[in-house]
């Protein structure tokens, strides 16, 4: 029942449920609260959704179930990098000596770096979780953030050619979207816009069909002959 709970939860994740897939996983602790597992995932979720603060808790409390467990000391200096700089670096360096082709302890140092505005050594970091796995999801999509639109724009758009789950795939779709509004290339974020109304969770599609109104509104006023339907 438990390993099926998890494996639910995990389905929710890849939907980009991620509401539901946090309720499953907590559904999983009340009826074990040391199950570590799904203290991980919980953690896993809200740091993906920015909820720093959580997510740090909920990486603690699987820290203290196992201290030396490995993706509960990288999720909790993730969730520190910013605040804890020093603490998260000291920690993910400890993984890597441990585990010298941790590609989520490479990308995660080379955030930490970069949060500290040491861009070489964040770009080293990147570059050696890329050389590991140059498909991995995560360091192409930090590699994307930190690079200028000229570059970051190709790595965003040779990712959607990949196999990626649904959220990797709205997550993707979400950055090259903003790039591309931002460097003014209407047309083209109109047609990734398109895409992402029509996959992915439905929080996600409501904001593209935003999107795409406004998108549409640039370009009428570029020019007026262009079609809003």
């Amino acid at each position: 029942h438990t390993e099926a709970k998890l494996g639910l939860g995990m389905v929710y994740e890849e939907l980009g449920e991620f509401q539901d897939a946090v309720n499953t996983y907590e559904e999983v602790l009340k009826k074990s609260p040391q199950n570590i597992k799904a203290q991980l995932a919980i953690g896993r979720v809200l740091y993906m959704n920015s909820d720093l603060e959580r997510g740090e808790s909920s990486f603690k409390q699987a820290l203290a179930i196992d201290n030396r467990n490995v993706d509960a000391r990288i999720g909790f200096a993730n969730c520190v990098s910013r605040k804890l700089p020093d603490q998260a670096r000291t920690l993910l360096e400890e993984v890597l000596n441990e585990q010298p082709n941790n590609v989520e302890a490479l990308v995660g140092l080379s955030i930490t770096h970069y949060y500290r505005k040491q861009s070489e050594l964040a770009k080293r970091y990147l570059m050696q979780a890329l050389t590991i796995n140059e498909e991995a999801f995560l360091p192409n999509m930090v590699l994307a953030q930190m690079w200028p639109a000229s570059h970051g724009i190709p790595v965003l758009k040779a990712m959607l050619a990949r196999s990626l789950t649904d959220h990797e795939r709205s997550a993707t779709l979400v950055m090259l979207i903003a790039k591309l509004t931002k460097e003014k290339q209407y047309e083209e974020a109109l047609f990734f816009v398109e895409k992402a109304e029509n996959s992915g969770p439905q929080g996600r599609r409501k904001k593209a069909s935003n999107e795409k109104v406004e998108l549409l509104k640039i370009l009428q006023e570029k020019n007026p002959l262009t079609e809003t339907n």
